[in-house]
């Protein structure tokens, strides 16, 4: 039960705040707070980004782990491309 309350727990903002950590820590490791900080701010920015944050991630919370572990422990970008939101309008269906 605990397990099924985690994996839906797994919002927009977890996700990016995961893909900006890996990003960063590889990309930019000697700027990596600066790099999270501005990439956050960016996303932050957004107009979708107050209705979606809180929304249920569009991508699978397992395979975005996975798959950004994959990166993270090499730092090297793996060859099966990263898990995507089905719908590529993914914040046009954010709840108002």
């Amino acid at each position: 039960m605990f397990a099924l309350l985690l994996a839906c727990a797994y919002d927009v903002e977890a996700w990016l705040t995961d893909e900006v950590e890996v990003f960063c820590q590889c990309e930019h490791p000697e700027t990596s707070k600066a790099c999270k900080d501005e990439l956050m701010a960016t996303y932050e920015g957004q107009d979708w980004w107050s209705t979606c944050a809180d929304d249920p991630a569009p991508v699978d919370r397992t395979e975005a782990k996975s798959w950004l572990r994959d990166w993270g422990d090499a730092c090297q970008v793996p060859d099966q491309d990263p898990p995507t939101p089905d719908d590529p309008s993914w914040t046009d269906s954010c709840e108002s």
